[in-house]
């Protein structure tokens, strides 16, 4: 989805996202942070027939968790910066500034509460450029805008 969209899922936030009450810690049966052997699937398959970006192109994985797999492979398409504040790596938890190409949340809003959620997705619509490219993945069954998964097309 585009910057604009982005905006429509922020100004229909209130009334259109639905998602399951939040728990924490082991009592989370949706926690998603796990080690990953290869990139969550939604990175691999918003990658396929992408246009090829620009030189010198930047791109965020806001809220990467574990997923170093995903990282590396977003590396390979552009400059990369990971994200994530409830991260053990201090380098990790350091907030990106400027504006990014693509932004990319996956399997994270579904495991933080809704407000925080939406604090997330304005922080991609404020990182992301003009033109730029978000790919937002959650858990179908557990956070959705108005019936529809948040998940890359």
């Amino acid at each position: 989805m585009g910057k604009a969209e982005l905006g429509q899922v922020l100004k229909n936030w209130d009334r259109e996202v639905s998602s399951v009450p939040h728990t924490q810690g082991e009592a989370n049966p949706y926690a998603t942070a796990r080690h990953r052997k290869t990139p969550a699937k939604p990175i691999t398959d918003s990658l396929k027939g992408a246009p090829k970006p620009k030189s010198g192109c930047r791109i965020l994985y806001h809220g990467m968790g574990k997923d170093t797999p995903g990282l590396k492979r977003l590396q390979k398409r552009c400059t990369t910066v990971g994200y994530d504040k409830y991260a053990p790596d201090a380098a990790l938890k350091k907030k990106p500034s400027g504006q990014f190409d693509e932004v990319y949340s996956v399997f994270t809003l579904n495991t933080i509460p809704k407000a925080e959620a939406k604090q997330v997705v304005r922080e991609l619509h404020d990182r992301l450029k003009p033109g730029g490219r978000a790919v937002i993945a959650t858990r179908s069954d557990v956070c959705t805008l108005a019936g529809v998964s948040l998940k890359p097309k």
